[in-house]
């Protein structure tokens, strides 16, 4: 019996650690199951990218592609994945910007003149989230950000 309440403790301490969950996640048989919700083009720098907001068995994942040209082919271009941020346990979810409803965007949050990526979600809890994704153009790499900065 105290055996029993032993593991019961221990399988309830270990399934709340995100890190793990993510790790036997991608074991899983829907692990595969990817599915695009929004798409969005802009500039940085003078590098275009392609931001993509997908649905995954273990959340919501922002994919961040850069566009480049291809050096054999110069009129057909390639795509290189950056950077991705996982949002584990989050689902998709809607905003208005500008009278429309979208799922993911680009709007100058803190007004410094540089479009940031807008990714609203929903918890495991059922709060709401505003992940803003900001670029940094001394490092050009994207940085997670917490909307209650602004």
């Amino acid at each position: 019996m105290v055996t029993m309440i032993i593991l019961s403790i221990a399988a309830a301490v270990l399934s709340s650690s995100q890190n793990l969950r993510a790790y036997f996640n991608q074991f899983s048989e829907d692990s595969s199951q990817r599915a695009i919700l929004a798409k969005i083009f802009t500039n940085y720098d003078g590098s275009q990218f392609i931001i993509f907001k997908i649905r995954t068995a273990v959340g919501i994942e922002i994919e961040i592609y850069e566009k480049t040209i291809n050096a054999s082919n110069p009129s057909s271009s390639l795509q290189r994945l950056k950077q991705r941020f996982v949002l584990l346990d989050d689902k998709d979810a809607y905003l208005m910007i500008e009278g429309n409803s979208v799922s993911l965007a680009l709007t100058d949050i803190d007004k410094n003149g540089v479009l940031d990526i807008v990714a609203p979600t929903v918890d495991s809890y059922g709060s709401s989230r505003l992940n803003v994704f900001k670029y940094d153009s001394t490092s050009q790499q994207f940085f997670q950000t917490v909307a209650t900065d602004y």
